[in-house]
């Protein structure tokens, strides 16, 4: 989550407590929940879409949609280019390390 939103994802408030424990905990505030404990309303891209869980998204199609029913659209768009972005990069690593003298790189 720290990594994502310092890539420029909007993300929720996340920290581990217990670190140095055997069970540590991860507590992530809820983003479905306002200041004061109200609901806010939410649909996931499926629903958006009207499509299955189970059926492959196109991410034009939720673009379009998108386009249509969020209220603001441009700064949404760009917060799913950069989860886009960010997912594709952050499974796609190279796990290559240079051997330096002194200690040992993650290559570019």
């Amino acid at each position: 989550m720290k990594l994502a939103s310092r890539a420029g994802i909007d993300t929720a408030h996340a920290e581990v407590w217990g670190k140095e424990s055997d069970t540590p905990v991860a507590l992530i505030r809820r983003f479905d929940r306002g200041e004061n404990g109200q609901r806010k309303p939410y649909v996931s891209a499926a629903t958006l879409l009207q499509a299955s869980h189970q059926e492959a998204l196109s991410n034009l199609d939720l673009l379009r949609a998108m386009r249509r029913y969020c209220g603001d659209y441009a700064d949404d768009a760009r917060q799913l280019w950069r989860r886009l972005v960010f997912t594709r990069s952050a499974h796609d690593l190279p796990m290559v390390l240079m051997v330096q003298p002194d200690r040992p790189l993650l290559t570019p």
